[in-house]
């Protein structure tokens, strides 16, 4: 039986969670700029601003790095599905008159 959106494995059965590659960035790249914002801070504590504005920053540019990943996980889980449609069709399983094209981009 064919499905225009096919299951999404589950997680444990994926190659990797879409967050785990921005997390591991994270660990490599946004601790180190965490440690260089607070160490400016330490060392002139009258500019708050930038410390406030360069931890939001930062976790803002997290924060856009995982929905980013997980767009485009879920745009690949889309692409997948059009080709197990296109695939059942040409195996002369039943699917419906249109074939609609799923994309997230």
């Amino acid at each position: 039986m064919c499905y225009y959106i096919s299951r999404p494995k589950p997680i444990a059965q994926r190659k990797m969670f879409p967050m785990i590659k921005s997390i591991q960035q994270f660990e490599e790249i946004g601790i180190k700029k965490f440690e260089k914002i607070i160490e400016k801070f330490m060392k002139n504590p009258k500019d708050m601003t930038a410390f406030v504005y360069g931890i939001r920053d930062e976790v803002i540019a997290f924060g856009l790095e995982i929905i980013k990943e997980t767009l485009e996980d879920c745009n690949q889980m889309l692409r997948d599905s059009e080709k197990t449609i296109m695939e059942c069709g040409k195996n002369g399983q039943k699917t419906a008159d249109h074939k609609p094209q799923y994309s997230l981009f």
